[in-house]
C-alpha cells in the first residue's frame, strides 16, 4: 500500500457515499403508512440504505483506483507481478462488513421488538389463506368476513393460518409481510390509516378498512 493516497480515498469515499445515499433515499420506496411500525421500518431502511451506499462506495473508489493505478501500459502483455496478499488490507475487508452486518441484525432485532410488543387491549384476528381467497374472522366480535377490516389506533394479534400450500399475508402499507408457513409465529400490528385506497387491485388481502368508535362495519 506504499505510495497509496490513503486520505484522498477516504474523502472520495465520503463524498461518493453522500452523493449515492441522497440519490437513493429521494425516492418514496414504500408509500403511505398505515401503521404504527411503518415510521420505525422506514428508518430501519434509510439506515440500511447510507450503510450500504457506504459499502458500494468503497468498492466503487477501489476499484476505480486499482484499475488506474496498476493498468498495464500500451502493448505490455507479460503476466502480472505474483502478489502475496495484504494482511492488513484482508483485516479490514473483512472487519468493515462484519461490524455493519451485525449492527443491522442488532438494530433490526431491536425494531422488531417494538413492533411486536403485546398491548394488554389488542384484539384477536384469525387470518386463513386458501386458493383463492383469504377469510378473516374476528373471534371476539363473532365475525368473519372475506374482506379486511380493522380497527384505527387498536392493535390486531393476527394469527396465519394456510389451508393448503404456503400463502403471504402482506398490507404494503402496514410494512410487515408474513409468509403462512405451518408452525410460525403470527404478528402484531396496529393500523392508523383507514385505507381511503380501500378499493386498490394491488392490494393482496382484499379491502382493508376502519371500524368505527362502535365497532361496527
Amino acid at each position: 500500500m506504499q505510495g497509496v493516497p490513503i486520505l484522498k480515498l477516504i474523502a472520495a469515499i465520503i463524498v461518493l457515499t453522500a452523493i449515492t445515499s441522497v440519490i437513493m433515499l429521494i425516492p418514496d420506496w414504500n408509500g403511505v403508512q398505515g401503521s404504527t411500525a411503518a415510521d420505525e421500518i422506514d428508518m430501519l431502511l434509510d439506515v440500511a440504505i447510507v450503510l450500504l451506499s457506504f459499502v458500494f462506495s468503497i468498492v466503487i473508489v477501489m476499484l476505480s483506483y486499482s484499475l488506474y493505478r496498476w493498468r498495464a501500459k500500451p502493448g505490455d502483455e507479460s503476466d502480472g507481478q505474483p502478489i502475496h496478499g495484504n494482511t492488513r488490507l484482508e483485516i479490514a475487508w473483512t472487519v468493515i462488513p462484519t461490524v455493519i452486518v451485525t449492527f443491522l441484525a442488532v438494530y433490526s432485532f431491536i425494531v422488531l421488538g417494538d413492533i411486536e410488543a403485546k398491548d394488554s387491549d389488542r384484539m384477536k384476528l384469525e387470518v386463513k389463506a386458501q386458493q383463492f381467497q383469504w377469510t378473516f374472522n374476528y373471534p371476539e366480535a363473532g365475525v368473519t368476513s372475506k374482506e379486511l377490516h380493522v380497527p384505527v389506533d387498536q392493535q390486531l394479534e393476527l394469527q396465519l393460518r394456510a389451508l393448503d400450500v404456503i400463502h403471504s399475508f402482506w398490507v404494503p402499507e402496514w410494512r410487515i409481510k408474513r409468509d403462512l408457513v405451518p408452525g410460525a409465529p403470527g404478528s402484531s400490528i396496529t393500523a392508523t390509516d383507514p385505507g381511503a385506497d380501500a378499493m386498490s387491485p394491488e392490494r393482496p388481502v382484499g379491502i382493508m378498512a376502519a371500524m368505527n368508535g362502535a365497532g361496527e362495519w
